[in-house]
Parts: C-alpha cells; structure tokens; sequence
C-alpha cells in the first residue's frame, strides 16, 4: 500500500460525496483546463476543483459501491484501488492483455467483496456488463506483491454460444452483484429467486439459487437496485408510468431476511433505512449506504438521479413518502454534462 497522492492533492471528506461531472467532454470549456467540475450532496452545489483532469484523463475510472475507485492507467496494464480522499493507493493485478480494464466506462462493473480492501480477504471484482464474463483478483498488499498476481477469470458460457437462452437473465444478474459479507455477493433473479456467489475458492466461483418471496410485482414497469447497508441487503425498487424513465410514480424498499441454513430468502418491506443510514443511488450503477450525520445527508432519505433526466438530483424520504428536488446545473454549464463518476467516502 503507499501515497498516490500528496496528502495537498487528497479531496477534502466533508465534500463527499461528490458527482465528477462531464469528463472529457463540454465540461473543458467550464473549467480552467486543469480543473473538474464536481456536485457536493452534503453542500448541495457546484464546485470546481483544481488540477484533477489530468490525472482523470491519464486513467480510466470506475466507482466502487466502497468507495475505491478502480484506476487502470491509459497505455499500461497498471491497474490499483484509490481512494481521492486521503490519496491511498493499492496496487491491483496488471491488466497485461488489456481484457479487463482497457474498455470504455460503460462496459465494466467494479466492486469489492468487503469495506475495505485491507480487510482480510477481500476481493476485487470486475464484471463485463456486454458478456456473461468476470475476472477477480486480491489486492496487492505488500511491495511488488501485485506482479505476483493474475486476474482470475470465469465465464458463465462456453466460446461460440452467444444465443444461450439464459444468456440475457446472466448478463443482467452478474451485472448487479451486490457484496453481502465479504465472502457472499447476491443478486436477485426472476422468478422469485436470489444467487449467491461465494468467492471462497480461488479457482473457481460456487453459485447458489435460493427462493426470494416478498417483493410485489404490481407494477411491471420499474428500475431496481440493490444496496448493501451495515452488513444487511436491501432492495430499492423505483416504479414508472408505462414507458415513461422520467418520472418515478413510487419508492419501495426492502430488506432480505437470508436464511442461509434453510436455502430460503425473505424481502420484507420497510420504512427505515435503519441506524440513522441515508442511500445513494447512481446511473453509473452505484448504489451506496451512508452515514448520515457522518457524510452531511439527511438521514431515512435516498439520493438518485434518472439517466432520462441528467439536470435533477432526487431526494426522497422513505419514512414520510416525499421527494425533493435539486438542480444540479447553475446556468452557465451545459446541462448535458451528466454525473460521469461518483467519489464516495471509503470506510475508515
């Protein structure tokens, strides 16, 4: 583990968590060449920060549900976890071929297995969000230890099956895979089932299919999300008029009760985020538990943003049924500048 940054160039914490917005595109002509544009949800406005595009630019980004951001360097198999808040960086396996990490944004997945990569068996994991296949590896926490090391990869089908009739329904669960307890990563399925991925074999992934009752299927046109909270999963459901992403008619969310000894799950409805926890929910496929008073959001209150409409950051309290709405952009920044990476607080 060692410095990325020097601790002037770390982000200030009580800003985060931060929507970096426009990378790479209009968003040059806002600033002075060098700096990025970013939103504050605990200041609720713009910010502009000095001297972050170039580092941006040498690098592709992906955001951990942690926190880490995953950085593979343009032009070299360099790949490592930071964290821009206290300029920690740990080295990652190298993506040698170029398979893993050199691919558009929009392509790959990222998340961890625990809170933080130093906790003891913690995995990173990358999903390829177009094909039903996955690569993990450990982080390297000794000097020189990630040269050592490969991406391990798992595909769910053979070469030369692209039509698999399950084919879809994989490409949708693996790209939702949600870390539940540091060995375990769920995700929901149709049918009323969930999957459990354990990455306790470094060889190869064990996959389990339990029953999941309780979530209600009423209205068919819906987005979900899930987010892993103090240990617990829970299941963010927004419901939408028919064909119509730009307008949320409804806010549910519920907890799995995950009875591991009896193969069965549980969704219970709930009206608590619980322990004074406030969600944040992405377009860039994040979805993130908070400490409220800790990152300065209000607590029992999910923050998100539609991918149909770039220019509000929604805020809605569970408990009371409401939602609030910010503008994200002040008028002289395009609005088409949507939040391109979310920068979150890691846990300390």
């Amino acid at each position: 583990m060692e410095a990325g940054h020097k601790p002037s160039d770390a982000l200030d914490r009580r800003l985060a968590p931060l929507l970096l917005l426009g990378v790479g595109h209009a968003a040059a002509a806002a600033d002075d060449g060098d700096g990025i544009s970013v939103y504050s949800l605990p200041r609720g406005e713009m910010l502009h920060l000095p001297g972050g595009r170039a580092f941006v630019r040498g690098h592709r980004v992906w955001t951990t549900p942690q926190g880490w951001l995953l950085m593979a360097r343009r032009g070299l198999p360099e790949t490592f976890l930071w964290d821009p808040f206290t300029g920690t960086r740990i080295g990652l396996s190298p993506d040698h071929d170029g398979t893993v990490l050199a691919v558009d944004h929009w392509r790959r997945r990222c998340l961890l297995s625990r809170r933080r990569p130093t906790d003891p068996g913690c995995v990173v994991l990358v999903v390829d969000l177009q094909d039903t296949v996955l690569w993990h590896c450990r982080p390297a926490l000794g000097r020189g230890e990630e040269e050592d090391q490969q991406w391990a990869k798992h595909e769910y089908l053979q070469p030369g099956t692209p039509h698999h009739e399950h084919r879809d329904d994989v490409l949708r669960a693996i790209g939702r895979l949600t870390a539940e307890d540091g060995s375990k990563l769920l995700v929901d399925l149709v049918d009323h089932r969930l999957a459990v991925l354990e990455l306790s074999s470094p060889d190869q992934p064990a996959v389990t299919v339990v029953a999941a009752e309780g979530v209600s299927l009423a209205c068919s046109y819906n987005s979900t999300h899930l987010v892993e909270s103090d240990g617990e999963l829970y299941y963010v459901w927004f419901s939408h008029p028919i064909q119509c992403r730009r307008i949320v008619a409804r806010v549910s969310v519920y907890k799995l009760d995950y009875m591991a000894a009896k193969g069965s799950a549980q969704w219970v409805k709930v009206k608590s985020l619980g322990r004074g926890r406030s969600f944040f929910i992405g377009q860039d496929r994040i979805g993130a538990s908070f400490d409220a008073d800790e990152a300065g959001l209000k607590p029992n209150c999910i923050y998100y943003w539609l991918p149909k409409n770039r220019a509000a950051l929604y805020v809605h309290d569970i408990e009371r049924g409401t939602t609030a709405v910010h503008n994200l952009y002040p008028d002289d920044l395009s609005y088409h500048l949507s939040p391109a990476i979310t920068m979150m607080p890691t846990a300390r």
